[in-house]
């Protein structure tokens, strides 16, 4: 499968977004957004930037079309949650989105059974 609209949670300062763009085999197809609180710079012409709480991301931020990817390194659980709901609600995540979770800031608790994640 080759991801030609990815969404990132998160921005920071644009590590992960610059490896995607790098990624796509056809840039010219392809988007990458990423949604942050705080300012992001814009990485390449095909980098959409939105300046906004991710839990009020609307359909029409992202092209009102299903994601391929959605990235979710914001480090806040709850947050990312509520983004997945959203996401899921406005038909943006699909069965075909592949999910991918970095830092999510949640500890297990000791009596969680190791190998069932």
């Amino acid at each position: 499968m080759r991801m030609k609209r990815i969404l990132e949670i998160g921005g920071l300062s644009g590590y992960s977004a610059t490896n995607f763009i790098k990624a796509f085999a056809k840039p010219e197809e392809s988007v990458m957004y990423t949604v942050d609180i705080q300012p992001v710079h814009k990485i390449a012409p095909n980098h959409v930037v939105l300046r906004k709480d991710a839990r009020h991301i609307e359909s029409y931020d992202v092209g009102d079309s299903p994601l391929d990817l959605v990235f979710f390194d914001c480090h806040d659980y709850d947050v990312q949650m509520a983004v997945y709901d959203r996401l899921v609600a406005q038909g943006l995540i699909t069965d075909a989105t592949v999910l991918a979770l970095h830092d999510t800031s949640r500890t297990l608790p000791n009596s969680f059974p190791l190998g069932t994640l």
